[in-house]
């Protein structure tokens, strides 16, 4: 071993040690930037590319098994999936472009690059690598994403990422996104759960949804970035440890910054446009500008020391604005992308939508004994349907933090809450009777439903249903014949659950059919005895019909 490998070993080796005594503590100045200094370390150590295979003007897709080179123009032309223990360097000045597809019958033809390894994408100020539409006319959602699954010291440096869904998404994994441009994305310009990222030196504007969401984060970072006119919020940020220094943040469409359940030292930004949205937050405000008003954050601010925050922003990249698009994703008017399919075609026919001015629904059911329709949506309400015409009923609190998935036993409601792990169990009345834990069995529950007997739980990414007691003890597993990833209801002789579409599995777990998506992002299922409902996004910023009554033909 040589020397200077040696140094960074111990260099790596007491930077851990320090972290893990450190980074606990509220004293975020000190502690939490040198903990994550041990991404940079990392990336040093572990990457040596002179053997890797070389790949250069050539299509790719599928997966590798060995330790991958790109440079020149590169095309994905299926989901190419680096598994754990290998890694892709991508060298400065490549151009990688996925397939496009701009239909709703396949969206398994939007390409992706699905990372368990490493990927490297090291470009330079001159030479930036680009990921990109290989379509003529390039529009935000042409292909999908790259995401990091379980996947750690991840690097994004001097690359231009654009016309995607979620472009960069992240789960489990950490990453260092540094000096880049992402822009003109349909959904989320960074999207990082459960993972810890640093995110430096970047512009990243004119996104369709938050030009950042991070959730559940241990640690991240935020840092000289300009974050401009995304179509939701600049910063959207929930149950984390962040680091907030010297951003420009401006023009967003609805808060600047929206945060709930963070602790985070905010200093030197300026934060120009509508506002600061608080919610269970523990923040430190040092030096920061602002030119409106900050909203409900009384309880949250521990700190607040106003000042003259940061004016301008200089990157020793080009802007590479030799091109603009006529209009920002997400714009209800303007935007270019369908969020919402036809309402029949061969497979299924939409027969009503309801739900309009309720938010984004993330859970429904269908009350037979009153028939009315039961849906909870992204602020925490309860709301009791009108299944004909969408009127509200009632409307309820809901106690938990993050609702997904939702069903109806007969007797009492049961909410799957993603963040707190539990299930939530309520009357038809809005009361709430007791929760119960998840089984551990169970990674993360992504939807909810019963067959009388058991609840029925699916997991995210995961070929398994989990069948458990209605304490949480665990019962039994049933495994499909692919991976699924929820939101699911069971008509007692068949599963339909979220796929390429809205697919079929018989009671034992074998494929039978599917019916194609109805619009953009399914959140839930529910039935009634002649009709399939679904809850869907469409576009986050269209208070829009989200309910979808649906009739099955083929």
């Amino acid at each position: 071993m040589n020397m200077r490998r040696l140094k960074l070993i111990n260099l790596l080796f007491i930077v851990l040690i320090f972290g893990l005594f450190t980074g606990c503590s509220n004293n975020y100045e000190g502690s939490f930037s040198q903990a994550i200094d041990v991404f940079y370390i990392i990336n040093e150590l572990g990457n040596n590319f002179e053997s890797n295979q070389k790949i250069s003007n050539q299509n790719v897709g599928g997966k590798i098994y060995q330790n991958q080179t790109w440079s020149g123009n590169i095309i994905v032309t299926e989901d190419l999936i680096i598994p754990k223990s290998i890694n892709v360097y991508i060298k400065p000045g490549t151009n990688v472009q996925f397939h496009s597809y701009k239909g709703y019958k396949n969206n398994s033809l939007k390409k992706s690059i699905i990372v368990y390894g490493t990927l490297i994408a090291d470009g330079n100020q001159s030479d930036m690598i680009k990921f990109t539409s290989n379509s003529e006319i390039q529009i935000n959602g042409d292909w999908s994403q790259i995401k990091f699954e379980n996947s750690n010291n991840n690097k994004l440096n001097y690359v231009i990422l654009e016309f995607g869904n979620n472009v960069i998404n992240l789960i489990n994994s950490s990453a260092n996104i540094s000096n880049s441009i992402i822009r003109w994305n349909n959904n989320d310009g960074i999207k990082s759960d459960f993972s810890n990222v640093i995110i430096k030196n970047n512009m990243i504007y004119q996104n369709g949804n938050d030009c950042i969401h991070i959730k559940e984060s241990k640690f991240s970072l935020i840092e000289n970035n300009e974050i401009r006119e995304c179509a939701t919020n600049g910063l959207n940020l929930e149950y984390s440890n962040i680091i907030i220094n010297n951003n420009l943040i401006r023009n967003n469409f609805n808060s600047q910054i929206l945060v709930n359940n963070i602790s985070s030292n905010l200093s030197n930004n300026s934060i120009l446009g509508l506002n600061l949205n608080c919610k269970n937050s523990k923040l430190n405000l040092i030096n920061n500008y602002f030119n409106n008003n900050i909203t409900n954050c009384n309880k949250s601010i521990l700190k607040n020391e106003l000042g003259v925050g940061i004016k301008t922003l200089n990157f020793n990249f080009s802007k590479n604005d030799d091109y603009f698009l006529n209009y920002i994703p997400g714009n209800i008017v303007n935007d270019k992308y369908s969020y919402v399919y036809p309402d029949e075609d061969k497979s299924r026919k939409v027969e009503k939508k309801i739900g309009k001015n309720i938010g984004i629904i993330n859970g429904i059911i269908f009350n037979y004994d009153t028939q009315t329709i039961f849906a909870v949506n992204d602020n925490n309400k309860l709301y009791e349907l009108n299944n004909k015409n969408g009127r509200i009923i009632n409307v309820w609190n809901y106690s938990g933090f993050d609702p997904l998935g939702m069903t109806y036993d007969g007797l009492y409601i049961w909410i799957n809450d993603i963040h707190e792990k539990k299930l939530y169990k309520y009357t038809t009345n809005g009361k709430l009777i007791g929760k119960i834990n998840i089984t551990n069995k169970i990674k993360r529950v992504t939807g909810i439903t019963n067959d009388e007997q058991f609840l029925i739980l699916s997991e995210y990414n995961s070929p398994f249903l989990y069948r458990i007691n209605q304490d949480g003890t665990f019962d039994s597993k049933l495994k499909l014949e692919d991976d699924v990833n929820g939101p699911i209801v069971y008509d007692r002789n068949y599963f339909w659950i979220n796929c390429d579409g809205i697919c079929k599995y018989d009671s034992d777990g074998y494929y039978v059919s599917k019916i194609n998506s109805i619009s953009e992002g399914l959140t839930d299922l529910a039935l009634d005895d002649n009709y399939l409902w679904s809850s869907q996004i469409n576009n986050f910023n269209n208070d829009d019909n989200k309910i979808f009554k649906i009739k099955i033909l083929n």
